[in-house]
């Protein structure tokens, strides 16, 4: 009984003051160990990216993008289809294009969910429209020149349902969020 009294007020006392510091320490430590990377980071994630209008163009990490067309095709699977996507970049500064890193596209609808581009159903599009096969994936920009246009095409595979399609477009390594095509 004496060790259970003698255990309880001073011990659990502690044990509360120890596990409370731990949460003001231990991110303090990550942030300081962290040279400035997680302060970078966070600065990112909370900048907004560039809202575009479907056509328009915006400067972006050395080029001037644009969104050129969403189309839909028959899905390979019951109630998908597979939305298309053109756009392309003039090129402004090749340095500052290759530097940043391979390009992130992602197409979301007015729900919020997101998609990836596929790769298995690119042998279909392709086929079914031949000039889709001179444009690359946006992935890498090595020897472009300035004043060059690239022209890209991405395939997704969407629920039919999916509407007000808009396709967001970042470089992995610029600072901040992006593009987003409305």
């Amino acid at each position: 009984m004496d060790a259970q009294v003698a255990d309880s007020r001073p011990d659990r006392r502690i044990r509360r003051f120890s596990l409370a510091g731990l949460v003001i320490v231990l991110p303090l430590a990550i942030v300081l160990h962290s040279g400035g990377g997680v302060l970078d980071w966070l600065a990112r994630r909370m900048a907004s990216p560039v809202s575009v209008e479907r056509g328009e163009e915006q400067a972006y990490g050395g080029a001037r993008w644009r969104l050129t067309e969403i189309s839909r095709m028959q899905g390979e699977l019951p109630g998908t289809v597979l939305a298309v996507v053109q756009f392309e970049a003039v090129v402004d500064d090749p340095a500052l294009l290759t530097s940043g890193g391979y390009c992130l596209v992602r197409l979301m609808d007015a729900s919020g969910r997101r998609w990836l581009p596929q790769f298995r159903t690119e042998f279909k599009v392709r086929e079914a429209r031949p000039e889709l096969a001179e444009k690359q994936r946006c992935m890498s920009f090595e020897g472009v020149s300035r004043g060059q246009t690239v022209g890209m095409a991405e395939v997704y595979m969407i629920p039919e349902s999916a509407v007000d399609l808009t396709l967001s477009l970042n470089l992995a390594e610029m600072p901040d969020k992006g593009l987003v095509f409305r």
